[in-house]
């Protein structure tokens, strides 16, 4: 039969006449907008699809390739170059079977052309006839329905080697109104990157689901440190502006936290500052005492300084606390160690950061039969026991290596899982991958998942590359 049909098959080929395909017009303009399908000729055209045999012979499904040359309609021209595509993945020829699949599009094949837009924007295959794929294929699809031929056209505007297919925003937009998240995202980062942060933070809201006021906060803290991202102090600034709009409490909680990051310009860096204190947080500790201090002129500036810091750390003041305590211990004095262990403890039970952190590495240092240690772990142990995130985080690591106080995995793990619970994203990463290191149990995997997630969720990278390998034993 294939002895008969290779003649036919031939003579069939050199009486057609075969049209050029139209091409795409490099200065053509449109508006993307959504469509019915026009009627589209498909014109007859021969296609590589074989590599060259290193013999020179004729390649052994040649035939199936002059049987889907030769009909006189597309349609059946589509379903025999389909038909050699299947063959020729079957066998195992897969980048000559993307080949077929794509002269099956050009001839008007849905399939085909699925599964050539789909390669194309994963980047697995690199089409021979873009221009025609595009104005035969593409287009005309993405612009009938679906968000993956907008977003495909999205790319390839975006990429500047595709001129008269509209602008990339034009599709994107397109995309984001059929429901495409990712479109919507897209747009969003175009908005932030020109610095449009109010247009961003309502595209981002359209699909988020958390508040306006918590994206705002997340976007301030990635950009200015680079999570994920280049790093944009300006741009932390503005979402941070923005945040300050819905929440100014928040946003200078916020402000003060990214301070103590010490990150980003000292112009950027006098800006969190400001907006940290406007808000009633200070980042430095004791309303700008330490840097006073620092910068005292002479010894009656600094006991100006050391009284008024001693009224407001006797008034509660937990920042007033800590800087007293920070500069009565760096003295050497054993005079001022009792007074300044004390305003350490008075910062610590106030729920301080710095002050938690101040503290548990001073506990860390110290020798198991020192007499601090005992007063120290347990003004940390109260804080973290009265909600204190950074306190949790702090006996996590004590209770897990041990030393001034006794190692305790149990107390660790159980200060961990608090911490994490809290919404601590570094707790969130490490107790993920506690929970799936046991993957004998169901219900430990089903814990790696939530807490990796949620970490995730919080911009986490680790946790993000380990979830995207993340299988579970069988």
């Amino acid at each position: 039969m294939k002895s008969l049909l290779t003649p036919i098959a031939t003579a069939l080929l050199l009486s057609l006449t075969l049209v050029p395909a139209p091409t795409l017009s490099l200065g053509q303009e449109f508006s993307v907008v959504d469509e019915a399908p026009e009627v589209i000729k498909y014109p007859r055209k021969q296609r590589v699809v074989f590599n060259p045999r290193a013999d020179g012979k004729r390649d052994e499904f040649q035939h199936l390739l002059y049987l889907a040359e030769s009909p006189p309609t597309a349609r059946k021209r589509a379903k025999a170059y389909r038909y050699l595509a299947e063959i020729l993945g079957k066998v195992g020829r897969d980048n000559e079977a993307m080949r077929a699949y794509e002269a099956a599009a050009l001839q008007g094949d849905g399939p085909s052309a699925t599964v050539i837009m789909q390669a194309h924007a994963a980047g697995s295959y690199k089409p021979n006839y873009l221009s025609e794929l595009i104005e035969l294929v593409y287009v005309p699809r993405a612009k009938s329905g679906g968000t993956g031929g907008p977003l495909l056209m999205a790319k390839l505007a975006g990429s500047g080697k595709v001129k008269g297919v509209g602008s990339s925003s034009d599709w994107l937009r397109l995309a984001a109104s059929r429901g495409s998240s990712e479109a919507t995202v897209k747009l969003a980062e175009a908005a932030e990157r020109n610095g449009k942060v109010a247009a961003a933070a309502k595209l981002y809201a359209s699909i988020d689901k958390i508040s306006k006021l918590d994206r705002a906060l997340r976007q301030a803290r990635v950009n200015l440190l680079g999570e994920g991202t280049k790093p944009n102090g300006e741009l932390a600034l503005a979402w941070l502006d923005y945040a300050a709009g819905i929440d100014a409490e928040a946003a200078g909680k916020q402000a003060s936290g990214l301070y103590r990051k010490a990150i980003g310009s000292d112009a950027v860096r006098a800006k969190l500052l400001e907006a940290a204190i406007a808000a009633g947080f200070d980042p430095q500790g004791g309303g700008g005492y330490s840097t006073r201090l620092r910068t005292a002129a002479t010894a009656e500036d600094r006991a100006t300084i050391i009284a008024e810091l001693t009224q407001s750390a006797d008034a509660g003041n937990a920042g007033a606390a800590l800087t007293l305590a920070q500069d009565q211990l760096a003295q050497a004095d054993p005079a001022l160690e009792e007074s300044g262990y004390a305003y350490l403890l008075k910062a610590v039970e106030g729920g301080l950061e710095p002050a938690v952190t101040d503290a548990a590495a001073r506990l860390a240092g110290m020798a198991a039969d020192s007499p601090r240690a005992a007063s120290l772990l347990a003004a940390l142990t109260q804080s973290a026991d009265g909600g204190s995130v950074p306190a949790m985080w702090a006996l996590v690591d004590l209770y897990a290596f041990g030393g001034a106080i006794a190692a305790d995995p149990e107390q660790s793990l159980s200060y961990l899982q608090a911490a994490a619970d809290a919404g601590h994203a570094e707790a969130q990463l490490r107790l993920g991958l506690h929970f799936a290191q046991q993957q004998a149990d169901p219900e430990k995997v089903k814990l790696a998942r939530h807490y990796l997630e949620a970490a995730a969720d919080q911009g986490s990278a680790p946790a993000k590359a380990y979830l995207a390998g993340f299988k579970p034993a069988a």
